[in-house]
């Protein structure tokens, strides 16, 4: 049986002030991501959290000392505990771990101290390792180490993770944890956190926590397919033009209620511009994400207006959906009249009187979701 180590990351609350990579960062061109990249991170420090539930905090510490290495060439060696602390301050959670976003958000406005100043003892008891105190010295000493901000990255989607490599060398990424050993296997464990550095095909390398003893002197690997990577992050200076223009975009959100066996009813609330307007929503039964039978997964989607020939109409497209290609907003009434797609109504009715919700006033909807966001693309959060 494998060495259970300490976990400790939770997954990420939906949030629609995140940014995309891709907002402000154009990926590599269609073809030029090479099969095999591996950034050099010999010279960085392999950390261990021992017993401390803090994976979070020492793998953003990780990335940062990257950074720093790469804009002065000299390594920090920087204090996970700090970053960890920080974020059980605020998080709202009493158990050990924390969310990666909340790290990420200190430490692009505090930045992050060194270990003489915030030694990392992670041999201390969980309650006395989140014991600090900030004083004036530790926000002097963190204040250099101040990030940019940061992105989100698609962490189903491999080419995805590939351009984050190799156009910021490293990210931190949330896997499930299924064994313990390398490769690491999906699994019901708990969440850890990670930095990758580099792939040779569908295998991805990261820097790991546990010391080094673990894996490779603390490195490891994992096989993209047998893996699920949530929550992944590009540490990224953003615009402030980009910022505004990304943080303004229309969004809306889907909650599902639970399947039946033959579809999936929900609610839509769209909002632009300080309004909001809610319709009713149909798809497939949740069947594993199988083509023509199943909704999508649960996610994040950016929906562009297209003209569709198959509709003979104009429809927004869900763009990057794992698994699955033509993936529509449309109008419809029943659950036989989609594949996969999400049907929009203002109510639902059982219209052929067959047992099943159907939704009402289709046309309509769709033409009113046009209009709201004036025929712009939007975020779509699918619960």
């Amino acid at each position: 049986m494998d060495t259970q180590y300490k976990l400790g990351a939770k997954k990420d609350h939906d949030d629609l002030r995140n940014i995309p990579l891709v907002a402000v960062q154009a990926p590599l061109p269609k073809g030029s991501i090479p099969s095999k990249y591996m950034t050099d991170v010999s010279m960085i420090p392999i950390l261990n959290q021992n017993q401390i539930g803090a994976c979070v905090g020492h793998a953003k510490a990780t990335v940062l000392c990257y950074l720093n290495w790469k804009e002065t060439g000299n390594i920090i060696y920087l204090s996970p505990r700090f970053l960890y602390a920080l974020a059980k301050a605020i998080d709202n959670n009493p158990n050990e771990g924390t969310y990666p976003a909340i790290v990420a958000k200190i430490a692009k406005d505090m930045g992050c101290p060194t270990t003489k100043t915030v030694p990392n003892d992670t041999l201390l008891s969980h309650k006395d390792y989140i014991n600090i105190t900030v004083t004036d010295a530790i926000k002097e000493d963190a204040y250099p180490f101040r990030t940019g901000g940061y992105a989100t990255v698609n962490g189903g989607i491999a080419d995805a993770l590939k351009n984050a490599i190799v156009q910021n060398g490293v990210i931190d990424v949330t896997i499930s944890v299924g064994n313990y050993t390398s490769p690491m296997r999906k699994g019901t464990d708990g969440l850890h956190r990670i930095v990758l550095y580099g792939f040779d095909g569908d295998t991805f390398y990261f820097i790991n926590s546990w010391g080094e003893s673990w894996g490779d002197k603390g490195k490891g690997y994992f096989y993209f397919k047998q893996q699920e990577v949530t929550d992944a992050l590009a540490t990224v200076d953003i615009p402030n033009e980009i910022l505004k223009k990304v943080q303004s975009l229309p969004t809306a959100v889907l909650t599902r209620q639970p399947s039946t066996k033959t579809e999936t009813l929900g609610e839509m609330v769209a909002t632009y511009n300080g309004l909001s307007k809610t319709f009713k929503t149909l798809e497939r039964p949740d069947l594993g994400n199988k083509p023509n039978i199943s909704c999508i997964p649960k996610g994040k989607y950016v929906c562009k207006r297209i003209f569709s020939l198959k509709f003979l109409g104009y429809v927004y497209q869900l763009q990057n959906v794992t698994g699955r290609s033509g993936i529509y907003i449309h109008a419809g009434n029943y659950y036989r009249d989609v594949q996969g797609c999400i049907i929009l109504g203002s109510a639902f009715s059982d219209i052929d009187r067959d047992g099943n919700l159907d939704v009402i006033n289709s046309k309509i909807s769709c033409k009113a979701l046009f209009d709201f966001f004036n025929n712009q693309s939007f975020t779509l959060i699918i619960k």
